[in-house]
């Protein structure tokens, strides 16, 4: 696997049982939530201040699955919580690309099954191979290469125009937080590439 960028991954039973049992749990339906009333609940959070609410949330994932990180980072991984450790949901808005709800496959980076290479681009495609930024070749079967993801602030000034988009991202919290520019991890999408158990075929990861 190749991992140009970091990446915010969150194990799919610590973001249930951390950042969504209060509202969305067979536990918070004994306690009379409904489907309507919690999405009612998170979307009367405006995103200006959406952050807020989160961050502690992902500290208690952080200290809960600190042993994981530790393990990932050792094979390599490079991890992130977000532009101010606000997490999944914000990355989803502000850029809608950079984590990962890890559900297995990143216990295989870790326990080394998949080999990684990371903080690199991808420099050019031989007939047989993939070569990096700092001069390693890959041996590559298959390469899928997925990019040019952006945030919804950037669509809307793709759409309309920078200036509204602006705007719009300090009414509404859309964009990388909101009126700081987001540096080169959220102007560009990152790009990730996961070879097979072989080590030969490469496929995209985000």
């Amino acid at each position: 696997m190749v991992q140009r960028s970091t990446t915010h991954v969150v194990k799919s039973d610590s973001l249930m049982e951390l950042g969504l049992a209060a509202l969305y749990s067979e536990q918070a339906v004994q306690s009379g939530m409904t489907t309507a009333k919690a999405d009612l609940i998170f979307a009367s959070l405006p995103y200006k201040i959406l952050h807020e609410f989160q961050i502690p949330v992902y500290n208690a994932i952080r200290e809960r699955d600190a042993d994981y990180d530790r393990r990932l980072e050792k094979a390599g991984f490079l991890l992130d919580y977000g532009d101010d450790d606000s997490g999944l949901f914000m990355k989803y808005l502000w850029r809608g690309s950079g984590y990962y709800i890890d559900v297995g496959a990143l216990e295989l980076i870790a326990n080394g099954s998949i080999k990684l290479k990371s903080g690199v681009d991808v420099k050019k495609l031989t007939e047989h191979s993939v070569i990096l930024s700092d001069g390693t070749e890959l041996p590559a079967d298959l390469v899928v290469y997925a990019t040019g993801y952006g945030s919804m602030n950037g669509w809307a000034a793709d759409l309309i125009s920078r200036e509204v988009a602006d705007k719009v991202g300090k009414v509404w919290g859309l964009g990388s937080n909101t009126t700081k520019d987001p540096g080169p991890m959220g102007r560009r999408a990152a790009q990730y590439v996961e070879a097979d158990a072989a080590g030969r075929a490469l496929v995209p990861w985000r």
